[in-house]
């Protein structure tokens, strides 16, 4: 069977981990991108670890896992090297109704962990149901070379044009043949060099009447262009 994609709103959401190496660490800093509070659970941890503990939404505990660690988490995933240890959260989690994400071990697990490329508020998951991870890897580094840094600005601009067009009362049939006019229009491409000029010379060009002054800031959209990726 596939696994149902969903993403899951994790703001403040307290999230357990329990493991202290480069694969916890890679689970905590996902769980930290996506606003999570995170507690960590682990007799030693990397200095790679170390060096998150001023995140204030992050807790480390400098310990052996116990099952009183899964108190109030919504999820939890198991990324000990040792695979006592991670059966040992799994059987703890399945008992308590967490989910849980064993790593190295789909079967194991209420839910895997895809690999991911972000772009702004633009997200891409890619998953082989756990088979194979490194496949996953080189079909998300793929898609990065189509999909750049200029899609976190790209998706402001289009959000505010269809947030526009809603207040100004157009729908259906219209709304959309905007919207997919500036999909296929040069506005990406402008996006990209960051000619703001000639962003709002498409957006005048293809619908004047109710895109004319969205109030297109330089600075925050198009610095979520730079330095952006996973």
């Amino acid at each position: 069977m596939g696994y149902y994609p969903l993403f899951l709103e994790l703001s403040d959401t307290p999230c357990l981990v329990v493991g202290g190496g480069a694969v916890a660490c890679r689970k905590i800093k996902g769980l930290l991108s996506a606003g999570a509070c995170v507690t960590v659970v682990s007799a030693s941890f990397s200095a790679k670890i170390d060096e998150l503990h001023d995140n204030k939404s992050l807790r480390l505990i400098k310990r052996g896992f116990k099952a009183g660690d899964l108190r109030g988490a919504s999820l939890v995933i198991a990324a000990s090297s040792d695979r006592g240890v991670n059966e040992e959260v799994r059987k703890a989690a399945r008992a308590g109704n967490v989910p849980v994400n064993v790593v190295d071990d789909p079967v194991g697990s209420a839910f895997i962990v895809p690999s991911v490329t972000r772009r702004g508020g633009l997200t891409i998951a890619v998953s082989t149901a756990g088979r194979c991870p490194a496949l996953s890897r080189r079909t998300r580094l793929e898609i990065e070379k189509t999909i750049g840094p200029e899609y976190g600005p790209f998706l402001e601009i289009m959000a505010a044009v269809r947030e526009k067009l809603l207040k100004s009362g157009v729908k259906g049939d219209k709304k959309d043949r905007i919207i997919n006019e500036l999909l296929d229009s040069a506005l990406l491409g402008f996006v990209r060099a960051e000619v703001v000029e000639g962003v709002e010379k498409v957006l005048h060009d293809t619908a004047a009447e109710t895109l004319t002054g969205l109030g297109l800031d330089r600075n925050r959209i198009f610095s979520s262009q730079r330095g952006d990726g996973c």
